[in-house]
Formats: C-alpha cells, structure tokens, sequence
C-alpha cells in the first residue's frame, strides 16, 4: 500500500509498565536460559565486598557491572512489555489501547520493551545490537506492509542496566482483519524472537 507511511522511536529511560493479554499474543524464539557460573559469580562478588571494604568503590562498582551483566546476558532474549496505544511519551508512560481494535484512519502505535538482549563490554562501555523486521498480513494471507531491518539499534552505554523500548507506527490502515508480525533479532546473542498479533481497523 503506497499510501502506508511509517514511524519509528528509540529512546532508553526507566521505568515500569504493563504488559498486553498473553492469549492475545503468539510467540517463537530461538533463545534459551543460559546458565550461570555460580562459582565464578561468588569470587566476582566477594571481590566486590571487599574492595568496599578496603573503601574502593570504583573497582567494586566496575566488578558489581560485570556481575549484572552475566546475569543479563544468561536470560533469553523477549519482549516482556507489548501494548497497542493511543499515545507514547517515554519509558513507561503511554496511553494504551484496551483492545486490539483500531478506528478507521487510527494509526497503529505499537509499544515494546525487550528484554533479556545481549551484552558487550569493550573498554569502559557496555554495548548492545538490536534490530527487527515488522509486516502485516490481511485475512487472506497477502502482505500489505513490509520492513526489514526497520529498526536498527546499536548504542553503548556506561551501565550494563539498559533497559529501553522502541515503537513501530503505521498510518492508513484500511478497514479489515489483520495480523501484526515483528521479529526482533539480537546480533550480539545471535538469536532472534518473533512475535504476532491480530488487530481490527473498523
């Protein structure tokens, strides 16, 4: 559809929010728990401990990351928070749809937060490599709406505490049935997740 104009927003900030109906949702993932080296976790954190007592807190806030980003890094990639909104603002603050039903001429503005992507430090920075892939189906299986590499993400921070959402918005959806596919694929992990849901425009 020529018509289809798209939007897209990255921001990192903190905070909470909720999450859309879970039967509501489809999802497939190629990621799995990793597991941690407790023995390697203990050693890390008793160092931790004991450059604060020895008042050194820049080593042990520098350990402390390196802990975190373990723990980050051994969970499976998801996306933990999904809504459809009226409006977006920041990290945690929109306003979201009850339903999965559009008005005609509505765009569709949808909210994610990704979690459990890769981590990787490179010097005194913490990096991550994030990108996804949308299109919408109608209800006879035919693509009217197609990304690839819509949304390419690749940032480094001073935290391995990253957490950040992105938004898809698509403008001009005729009336009809349709299904909503996004695959967001993490280049650090090598991993991906894909994630469907069906939405009207009435």
């Amino acid at each position: 559809m020529r018509n289809i104009l798209t939007h897209l927003t990255v921001f990192v900030l903190l905070v909470f929010t909720l999450s859309l109906p879970a039967e509501s949702l489809v999802e497939e993932t190629a990621d799995t728990e990793k597991k941690i080296d407790l023995k390697e976790m203990r050693t890390t954190l008793d160092a931790v401990m004991t450059r604060i007592e020895a008042g050194d807190k820049i080593t042990a806030l520098r350990l402390l990351s390196e802990a975190v980003m373990a723990i980050r890094n051994s969970r499976p990639l998801k996306i933990g928070r999904l809504h459809l909104c009226t409006e977006v603002r920041e990290f945690g603050d929109f306003d979201a749809r009850e339903e999965f039903v559009l008005k005609a001429g509505e765009p569709l503005l949808l909210y994610m937060e990704p979690e459990g992507y890769g981590i990787q430090k490179k010097g005194d920075e913490y990096w991550i490599s994030i990108s996804q892939d949308a299109a919408i189906q109608d209800a006879k299986g035919e693509t009217i709406f197609q990304r690839i590499e819509w949304i390419k993400y690749r940032k480094a921070f001073q935290s391995p505490l990253i957490p950040f959402y992105l938004t898809n918005r698509v403008r001009e959806i005729p009336v009809g049935t349709y299904t909503y596919s996004l695959t967001l694929k993490d280049h650090l992990k090598k991993t991906f997740i894909i994630k469907s849901f069906q939405f009207k425009v009435e």
